[in-house]
């Protein structure tokens, strides 16, 4: 993608999706900074990112070149305000293979776009308030800890039945960032973005060679730091829930043609899937464990997404809690083992 200011001031953004041959304009509202794309041909749909500059040139400036801002590699989030629209662009992203001919992007830079809505002149600027937010969400580190692909769903483990748009919100990390986009209908031209790891190698075994994955994503449900994220919250997301899985991949001859067999692991790992949380009563002793009254609440309703994630198969749960008297681990442990139990006996109920 890129993003131009014509000479009047206004935005207008260019992008080339991957998964269509054509180049679309748009642009940002002087009045409101919502994005405008009426999907004509000719008029914001183009064959081509040399047409749609061509068009654009005689549009607002007979002809005449209009400097870019910034050249992307994708659109990751839009805020406006009453003033201004601030666009968030992956200026930099280092790719890696998927089966499939498909491709995983970890974004290695990004730059805020700020531009000031020409029709807001007279209007209040932001609060203390909005301001300090705003500052903020541009604060938050995106670069070498988020990924996404232009033309496969990295959001269900690996072969994702979906199409990119059908992606699993509990892992989209840009879903409010994307919201401009969703309402004007172009989400296709804002990436679903994840956060984790995201990297594929290929090994020589001999004289083929052989493609290995790793991707870890990590769910939005219940994200926070190390002590404030324990356990399960209300709407049963477990705290730093982390999925990770391993695709080994390579191509083999069937009656002389290439045909690609891969293999896939899937591991996930989170804090206790019940309701507690560790209690800080000093700085040089370990946090005290606080088990909730009724820990299980909201435990079925886990069990059963995951089950529902991983298509019924069979799971195999670890207890990483240590069962000693110095630890303080013991008593969550055995709830753990009554919440695994609670959640069997309600998914054969059902």
């Amino acid at each position: 993608p890129v993003l131009r200011r014509t000479p009047s001031g206004e935005l207008v953004l260019v992008a080339t999706l991957a998964t269509k041959k054509q180049t679309q304009l748009i642009s940002v509202d002087a009045s409101s900074g919502e994005l405008v794309h009426r999907g004509i041909v000719g008029h914001d749909v183009f064959a081509s990112e040399a047409e749609a500059m061509e068009a654009l040139r005689a549009r607002f400036c007979g002809g005449k070149s209009i400097p870019a801002i910034v050249h992307g590699h994708a659109f990751l989030g839009m805020v406006h305000t009453s003033t201004q629209v601030q666009v968030l662009v992956a200026s930099e992203v280092r790719r890696d293979p998927l089966p499939g001919g498909h491709s995983m992007c970890t974004v290695g830079r990004t730059q805020w776009v700020s531009a000031p809505l020409p029709s807001a002149a007279g209007r209040p600027p932001l609060s203390k308030t909005d301001g300090e937010g705003l500052e903020r969400l541009k604060d938050f580190t995106v670069s070498g800890f988020h990924f996404y692909s232009e033309t496969y769903d990295l959001t269900r483990p690996y072969p994702s039945p979906r199409p990119v748009l059908g992606y699993d919100p509990n892992y989209c990390w840009n879903e409010w960032l994307a919201s401009p986009f969703e309402k004007a209908g172009l989400r296709a031209c804002c990436v679903v973005l994840l956060q984790g790891l995201a990297c594929s190698k290929v090994l020589r075994v001999g004289q083929r060679g052989v493609a290995v994955a790793l991707i870890s994503r990590k769910n939005i449900s219940n994200p926070g730091t190390r002590y404030n994220a324990r356990g399960l919250n209300d709407v049963a997301g477990a705290g730093n829930e982390m999925e990770s899985e391993q695709i080994v991949w390579g191509a083999t001859l069937a009656g002389g043609v290439p045909v690609e067999k891969w293999s896939a692991t899937m591991w996930r790992r989170g804090t206790v899937p019940v309701h507690w949380r560790h209690e800080l009563q000093s700085s040089v002793t370990a946090p005290k464990i606080v088990i909730a009254d009724r820990p299980f609440e909201q435990g079925a309703r886990f069990f059963a997404a995951i089950h529902e994630r991983y298509g019924g198969r069979p799971m195999v749960f670890v207890n990483l809690l240590r069962c000693d008297t110095e630890s303080g681990e013991t008593g969550l442990s055995e709830v753990f083992q009554g919440a695994l139990r609670d959640g069997k006996k309600k998914l054969r109920e059902e």
